[in-house]
């Protein structure tokens, strides 16, 4: 499929030759012809890296092939099929998602075989990515969370650890204000079961009627919106925001007071990044990724997702103490620009790719 438009601009002027690929299932005759011939190409390279959660075919095609010089990015492995895996939740949480995207990707077609055998086809997927990831030359994770998953799903040894960096696009032209002055709760990222907005939404309820003036902000989209608006009824000052773009969510990082991001097995998590660029602290998940960007008590607090007391406790304490919060501010900003930048993660990644060329 296409690169989304985003991502394209992000190259700037950058001479980098994008082919776009077709999808292996998709006129499936010609595109696996098109396909064979790209993997073919890539033979001339010292070093493939792959990213496989869209064609699982083509990761699998091209692990079979260059598995001699074949590399994954992590991210996380693919939670629509090893959900029970990455947070013990049954993979059936996802069917929804899955249906939309493959709809989206595929045709309406393939999602009727899905729909009828939706089980089977899973542990067909989970044999074929097994058999994808145990092929590779090595794997590099987003996380020590995401290595540890990655670890024990797979059984492979050869795995290291690459944090991704904030975007400059994302840094404050001038110096951040104080997050004290402000009121607002942010919240960013997708609304599907995962996210754990729902717990969010119980726990600002058990807040709001200690603290009836504060606001809160979703930024989102996702099939659970509907959803979302309907628990939050009785909550006032609240809004989920949809199709924001970069701009105006800087200024949501600026104009609020912490982040909150209580997402369940997260990854890595670049949303309390982003809000540290604005001095801004998080109040995020214990469980997951997110437990190595944010320090507890230092660059914000960590938080049983599973636990809207203690979540609605940890808002609590960033609402009634302004030192804590603009301190904690302070030191989550110069955390990120010591440790979290695109320019040392990119050294990271070609550091680690280099080995793997010369291995």
């Amino acid at each position: 499929g296409s690169l989304p438009s985003y991502w394209l601009s992000r190259l700037g002027s950058h001479k980098i030759n994008i082919q776009t690929l077709p999808l292996s299932l998709k006129n499936m005759k010609p595109n696996l012809r098109e396909l064979f011939k790209t993997v073919q190409r890539l033979r001339a390279f010292d070093v493939v890296l792959v990213h496989h959660h869209v064609d699982p075919f083509l990761m699998w095609l091209i692990s079979k092939t260059l598995s001699h010089k074949a590399v994954w990015y992590s991210g996380e492995p693919l939670r629509a099929i090893w959900e029970n895996y990455v947070s013990g939740q049954s993979y059936k949480i996802n069917k929804k998602i899955v249906l939309n995207t493959v709809e989206k990707l595929y045709g309406t077609p393939f999602t009727v075989p899905l729909r009828l055998f939706y089980t089977p086809i899973v542990y067909i997927m989970r044999a074929l990515d097994l058999d994808s990831v145990r092929s590779l030359k090595m794997v590099i994770a987003n996380s020590h969370f995401t290595k540890k998953v990655i670890t024990h799903l797979y059984n492979t040894k050869n795995v290291h650890v690459v944090y991704p960096g904030v975007e400059h696009d994302f840094l404050p032209k001038k110096k951040p204000s104080k997050p004290s002055k402000s009121k607002l709760i942010l919240s960013v990222g997708a609304i599907i079961p995962m996210k754990n907005h729902m717990r969010l939404i119980d726990a600002l309820k058990i807040v709001q009627k200690r603290h009836p003036n504060i606001s809160a902000v979703i930024v989102g989209e996702g099939l659970l919106r509907e959803n979302l608006l309907r628990a939050s009824s009785d909550l006032r000052n609240f809004h989920i925001l949809a199709k924001v773009t970069d701009n105006e969510l800087m200024k949501l990082y600026s104009s609020s007071r912490f982040l909150v991001h209580v997402a369940i097995a997260e990854p890595f998590g670049l949303t309390p990044l982003e809000a540290a660029l604005h001095g801004r602290p998080s109040i995020v998940s214990r469980i997951g990724g997110t437990g190595e960007t944010v320090i507890h008590n230092k660059t914000g607090l960590l938080v049983d997702p599973y636990d809207i007391h203690e979540i609605a406790e940890a808002i609590e304490a960033l609402l009634q103490d302004d030192e804590l919060v603009n301190e904690m501010g302070l030191e989550a900003r110069r955390r990120v620009l010591s440790n979290f930048t695109i320019e040392r993660s990119a050294k990271l990644l070609l550091d680690t790719l280099e080995k793997a060329g010369k291995g």
